[in-house]
């Protein structure tokens, strides 16, 4: 057998953590990259609108959060969560857990006591550039210039949000699927070929679908994730 550099065979290679390694089916956010859900009905605290630079929301809010103020702002940013399995390739990859702002462009902080000049100056610093600090475009006011705070309406409807959000209500699903649908498959060997669905078994997150193969039917296993309902 030839040898190699250092008088080996070349079939000694072992095998690395890598090759060993088991990829894990699902993948949850962090707690440290979850979005923050504050207590909205805090009592003595008043909320306001703010718009930030573009795909900055959570940055936003989190920049806020650190403003050195006693006591701390409270900052928003309602989002959604959906679980996405991405395309690498021929690779299995886990499903992980996504989250996105549900209005891009807002946040919502809450001051306790109400806006103060303090508190405004603070939030509108700016670099040496000439640009927020905390990624903020504007605070959305009344016509005199001032911050306007939300009424007992819009609180209401902020606590709503956050407490689905809390309870796992914001979590995105695709379209119901219902025995004999077509669907279309979009992962796997069969990817965008259309099928009917004969079988879901939600214990496994799996469905049994009907392909038309050389002119038979013929039935597969597929996850949930990658199939999608025709419109």
């Amino acid at each position: 057998m030839p040898r190699g550099q250092h008088g080996k065979g070349y079939n000694t290679a072992k095998a690395t953590p890598q090759h060993n390694a088991t990829i894990p089916k699902e993948v949850p956010l962090s707690p440290k990259k979850r979005n923050k859900v504050p207590d909205v009905q805090t009592k003595g605290v008043r909320w306001y609108v703010c718009t930030t630079a573009p795909q900055q929301e959570l940055r936003a809010a989190e920049s806020l959060r650190r403003i050195k103020l006693d006591p701390p702002l409270l900052a928003y940013v309602p989002c959604e969560f959906e679980w996405k399995r991405m395309k690498r390739a021929n690779l299995k990859m886990p499903l992980r857990e996504f989250q996105r702002p549900r209005m891009r462009h807002y946040l919502f902080v809450g001051v306790t006591g109400g806006m103060t000049d303090e508190v405004l100056a603070a939030m509108r610093e700016r670099d040496v550039e000439g640009r927020n600090v905390h990624r903020l475009v504007g605070i959305l006011g009344a016509g005199n210039g001032k911050p306007l705070r939300l009424n007992d309406c819009g609180r209401e409807w902020i606590a709503g949000l956050a407490e689905a959000e809390s309870s796992g209500l914001a979590n995105v699903t695709g379209a119901s699927l219902g025995i004999n649908d077509a669907v279309r498959l979009t992962g796997g060997p069969f990817s965008m070929f259309t099928a009917r669905l004969v079988a879901i078994d939600s214990d496994k997150s799996e469905a049994v679908v009907e392909l038309s193969l050389m002119g038979r039917g013929t039935e597969i296993r597929i996850g949930l994730e990658d199939l999608e309902k025709v419109a």
